[in-house]
């Protein structure tokens, strides 16, 4: 059983999953790995014969109850990988096992600490956001939000953001659940039943810092410890699940965070989503079909890209994954209709004439230079973004 985990595991960092799926049916067994978002069948010998004792080789690494099959359990596997050629580098798996009729389910996330960071300027922010991000995370209070599903990129863009500040000079706490990258000289610290979120960024008040990073806003006790540290001198980063930039005004409100706290403090949310990057060697400029032109309102002489799939992406089409951004960052004149109470509706409104680039306008620029594809904006971008 050991060698079967190992071809899987190995095969998945090979491919750069970012999730594992074992899943038991009546009849057979799959598995499937997460690759740029998408789900993907994967051949392995894993079968009704040794799923079993795979899932239990899983909790034994893990250290989790092997005997225990009727209650969802957690856990952390820590490995070693090398390619060919190249040193050795660990590897975090973040586990997740759940039982169902036919057996137990597992799920494992991948944590490549060895994956390296990418620069602010590669991660595909427009032209005009680039350096307005830059001003934002150089401010020394305040906070800033980046928001958007699970999965559509959050850690990485605060990991950038961290890496482009970090310098000798400034003193940096993070509380993260889990720390997916360790910075050097960075005081990162991992959230545990004991020490939630919540409870470190009250605990690093205390800890002389410049800058905070939360790895994720849920609870209106974390939300009220954030705005505090925001309002006292304190750069602040976290994370927020919003659908788009100006909701995150609603959702800090629903989290019990006073209106003209919210506009004092806000420097900015940045909303994304992640969507797959078409493959270079078999895109082609393409006229999109009838239902992309009526859900996009496009023009009918507009053109735009698709690929049919060649050996460099393995026949997918789609190869790696770029961001796509919408900046909400409030003025002297938005701050005050954040503490009036404006309608959400209404502060849209007066963002977008003061030249907010929605998530559709910059997944649309970026289908229309080929870099993506019609499909996968209506994949990713929420239907209400797209026709708002």
């Amino acid at each position: 059983m050991p060698r079967i985990l190992d071809e899987i595991l190995g095969h998945a960092v090979e491919l750069g999953a970012s999730d594992v799926h074992l899943e038991t049916f009546e009849n057979d067994v799959d598995v499937r790995f997460r690759i740029d978002g998408v789900m993907r069948q994967i051949t392995t010998s894993l079968s009704h014969d040794n799923v079993d004792a795979t899932i239990s080789r899983i909790k034994v690494i893990a250290k989790l109850d092997v005997a225990e099959r009727r209650k969802a359990q957690d856990g952390r596997i820590r490995a070693i990988y090398q390619e060919p050629g190249k040193d050795e580098r660990a590897v975090d798996f973040r586990v997740s096992t759940v039982p169902g009729p036919f057996g137990e389910d597992a799920v494992l996330r991948l944590l490549d600490s060895g994956s390296p960071l990418l620069d602010l300027d590669r991660l595909g922010f427009h032209e005009s956001i680039l350096p307005v991000f830059e001003r934002l995370i150089a401010n020394p209070e305040g906070l800033l939000l980046v928001t958007g599903p699970t999965g559509s990129g959050k850690t990485t863009t605060l990991y950038s953001a961290i890496h482009h500040i970090r310098r000798p000079e400034i003193k940096i706490l993070t509380a993260e659940d889990p720390i997916e990258y360790y910075f050097d000289k960075t005081c990162q610290k991992q959230v545990s039943p004991q020490m939630g979120f919540a409870d470190y960024a009250r605990t690093f008040m205390r800890q002389n810092p410049d800058v905070i990073l939360i790895g994720e806003i849920r609870d209106e006790e974390t939300a009220s410890a954030a705005m505090r540290a925001a309002q006292t001198g304190h750069l602040v980063l976290s994370t927020l699940h919003t659908s788009d930039a100006v909701r995150t005004v609603s959702r800090l409100d629903t989290l019990g965070v006073d209106r003209f706290l919210i506009s004092s403090s806000l420097l900015g949310a940045i909303s994304q989503r992640l969507v797959r990057r078409l493959c270079p060697h078999c895109r082609q400029e393409a006229a999109p079909d009838p239902q992309e032109a009526r859900r996009l309102a496009l023009g009918p002489d507009e053109r735009f890209f698709r690929s049919t799939g060649c050996d460099a992406c393995h026949g997918l089409g789609y190869k790696g994954r770029l961001g796509i951004y919408e900046l909400f960052v409030p003025d002297a004149e938005l701050s005050d209709h954040i503490a009036d109470g404006l309608p959400l509706q209404r502060l849209r409104d007066l963002a977008l004439q003061k030249g907010m680039r929605t998530l559709r306008d910059d997944a649309l620029a970026k289908a229309r230079a080929g870099l993506t594809s019609l499909a996968e904006i209506l994949r990713t971008v929420p239907y209400r973004i797209l026709e708002g």
